[in-house]
């Protein structure tokens, strides 16, 4: 497998999610705000999702979650213990290390764009919080450059009834939380995910910081129903 290769790729500056047009429009819009909060919805995930290549390769190959499971859960244990400055050898860490993107639709494909709106950002100092959907899961993560310095954050929002991803791979409650405790720990951007339940995001912006509050029900299919919540604060980056 040529990860360096497609890396390569996928950095091409030629490649254009936005084109000139729209990328001069943002640029603008960016440049001209007075708004502490620079606000970015879009459709798709812009944060790196790029998870162990042999997870994606285990996958590919059963064509099933149930045939890659043990596979997940040892290469969890692997990365927390990486995380955790457990010496790991050489093996092990190759397998957590090597990464690649799991879709090419999104941000992840363009990443010279990606990188040239991080850019933008970063120079103007501006507290950018991009609002996603169409995964029809709930996303957290932490944007960060190619240097990793912090960006801003991206807040991805379930499907009010599309099912999510714990539906595409047939998975029980127990699987589906645990899949997405491992997807914490395995995608270095993501701080939380939500992968069974339908709901909508709410967020509230103050001076100082935003409130995010993700609301689940239980069953979409019932007039009797139940709802959770998950909640998360951040603070402005800007002075």
């Amino acid at each position: 497998m040529d990860a360096a290769g497609l890396g390569r790729v996928l950095a091409a500056p030629d490649r254009s999610l936005l084109g000139p047009a729209q990328r001069s429009w943002l640029n603008d819009r960016l440049a001209d705000s007075q708004a502490r909060w620079q606000v970015l919805g879009q459709q798709i995930l812009i944060a790196r999702m790029h998870m162990p290549a042999e997870m994606l390769g285990s996958l590919f190959r059963n064509r099933s979650y149930a045939g890659t499971q043990a596979v997940i859960a040892e290469l969890t244990e692997l990365k927390r213990a990486a995380l955790a400055g457990e010496a790991l050898a050489p093996e092990q860490l190759r397998r957590v290390e090597q990464v690649l993107p799991y879709n090419l639709d999104a941000w992840d494909g363009y990443t010279a764009e990606r990188e040239r709106l991080y850019e933008q950002v970063r120079k103007l100092g501006k507290s950018l919080v991009v609002l996603s959907g169409d995964t029809h899961n709930a996303w957290y993560s932490a944007l960060r450059d190619r240097s990793g310095t912090a960006v801003g954050i991206e807040l991805g929002t379930a499907g009010v009834t599309t099912p999510g991803l714990v539906s595409f791979l047939k998975l029980d409650a127990d699987a589906g939380a645990a899949l997405a405790e491992s997807l914490t720990v395995l995608i270095d951007e993501l701080q939380y995910c939500e992968l069974q339940h339908r709901g909508f995001l709410e967020v509230q912006f103050s001076h100082a910081a935003l409130t995010a509050e993700w609301h689940f029900i239980d069953d979409v299919t019932s007039r009797n129903y139940t709802v959770s919540s998950h909640q998360i604060e951040y603070r402005s980056t800007t002075g």
